[in-house]
């Protein structure tokens, strides 16, 4: 466990020093919900944890209006973090 903490520890400090690698693995994390969002990949509106309201609007807007909205929040989402990784 010891081993995988200092690896991960490494990795985090190497994003850190080099910001332009850190927003392309967060673009591409955010790229793969997004294809999760449209393949329709039954993780992607998973609860997250017990204040997460997921459950809560799909059983008030449904499923399909629910994942259309997290695909436009991960859509601006991915283009300020485009826009900042142009402007470093």
């Amino acid at each position: 466990m010891e081993q995988i903490n200092a690896f991960f520890g490494r990795v985090f400090d190497y994003l850190r020093d080099n910001p332009k690698y850190g927003l392309f693995v967060a673009m591409a994390l955010v790229a793969l919900y997004l294809l999760g969002l449209i393949l329709n990949w039954k993780w992607t509106l998973l609860p997250s944890s017990s204040s997460d309201f997921t459950q809560m609007w799909i059983e008030i807007f449904g499923e399909k209006a629910v994942r259309f909205g997290k695909g436009v929040i991960a859509v601006l989402l991915l283009v300020c973090l485009l826009y900042i990784y142009i402007k470093l």
